[in-house]
């Protein structure tokens, strides 16, 4: 079946995957990545992943094993954001993910829990994952001052980024 495992990626030997973007990819079981033992995943963006099964794994799947290092790991639909209980993960960020945010695997330091803060309001559809200058993703201003330099695959592209809540009206006075 062609999403059985590794909607995006499904590596069978030891490889190394590195400032890559995965967006909207499905699978079965195996996550948008899934990976044999030896696989290391380093800068990259997962963004609106999941598992066709409420038991699968939409993000990264690596149950042989494997480093996970500078990721953002976000907005999972359905299934586990990850699994693999002998991953190593370092400076990377899980947020929104539909059954939560916990790590699968070894906690090697300096993981997160909290927005990335993109530059795009909805990142996932328009496919942009750079973030604010004020994102603890950003390199220099991880909350607890770890040195992780910049974590995921998008830049560094704009400054702080608001939200405001409005009515109707309000909005078309604006272009009035």
């Amino acid at each position: 079946d062609r999403y059985s495992a590794g909607g995006a990626v499904s590596i069978r030997g030891v490889s190394t995957i590195e400032e890559c973007v995965f967006i909207g990819n499905k699978a079965i079981q195996g996550g948008a990545v899934w990976g044999a033992s030896g696989t290391t995943i380093t800068r990259c963006t997962f963004l609106g992943n999941e598992s066709l099964t409420s038991t699968g794994v939409g993000g990264i799947a690596l149950d042989a094993g494997g480093t996970v290092n500078a990721v953002i790991l976000a907005n999972t639909l359905q299934g586990q954001a990850c699994s693999g209980s002998s991953v190593t993960w370092t400076c990377s960020n899980l947020f929104g993910n539909a059954l939560g945010d916990d790590l699968c695997g070894i906690d090697g330091g300096n993981n997160l829990q909290l927005d990335a803060e993109f530059c795009a309001v909805d990142p996932t559809t328009s496919l942009n994952v750079d973030i604010q200058s004020d994102s603890p993703c950003a390199a220099g201003v991880h909350p607890e001052g770890a040195d992780c330099g910049l974590i995921g695959a998008g830049a560094v592209a704009c400054g702080a980024v608001s939200a405001q809540p409005s009515s109707w009206s309000a909005v078309k006075r604006m272009f009035r």
